[in-house]
């Protein structure tokens, strides 16, 4: 609570990756339920300021170009985001 979508997105990636961001504009958001709960997914554009990105909360990294995304096994409600990403530079 009280934190901007870009807020949270830089303490998310500091935690979870070790690394610090420069946030940019916003690429898409996803609405999606689980159960009763309703939820909605912001992703924006970003660049690595300072650290190398390590798997403190994932079991490992890849580094892919977006046309490559949907060949891993990503979670459903991140499906429709990465399609919208691959088409914003198609």
């Amino acid at each position: 609570a009280g934190e901007t979508h870009a807020d949270a997105l830089r303490r998310e990636i500091g935690e979870e990756l070790g690394i610090s961001i420069e946030v940019g504009g916003h690429a898409g958001s996803h609405e999606f339920q689980v159960g009763q709960k309703s939820y909605c997914l912001h992703v924006y554009w970003a660049v690595i300021e300072e650290g190398t990105p390590a798997a403190h909360e994932h079991q490992a990294l890849v580094w892919t170009r977006l046309a490559n995304l949907l060949d891993y096994d990503l979670a459903p409600a991140d499906v429709p985001i990465a399609v919208k990403l691959q088409n914003s530079v198609t």
